[in-house]
């Protein structure tokens, strides 16, 4: 049961955010495009807190650190 749970709230509930965030955008679908993007939003899951710094001038930009070179931004 906790197993369904978790990947009810997680997994599903990213698929739904991401397709509700589509239609608001006007997205027009692709399978292609589509698969991309949503690998994409599940790597940056991924990402620890630890490894990003957002940019607080007025921007919405985020820096995140390499988790396989970490030097890298």
């Amino acid at each position: 049961m906790d197993w369904f749970i978790y990947h009810l709230v997680d997994d599903v509930f990213t698929h739904y955010w991401y397709g509700v965030q589509s239609k608001i955008f006007g997205y027009i679908r692709s399978k292609k495009c589509e698969a991309i993007v949503t690998s994409v939003v599940f790597w940056a899951r991924d990402i620890s807190f630890t490894n990003v710094l957002l940019y607080l001038d007025g921007d919405d930009i985020a820096f995140a650190m390499s988790c396989n070179h970490p030097p890298k931004v």
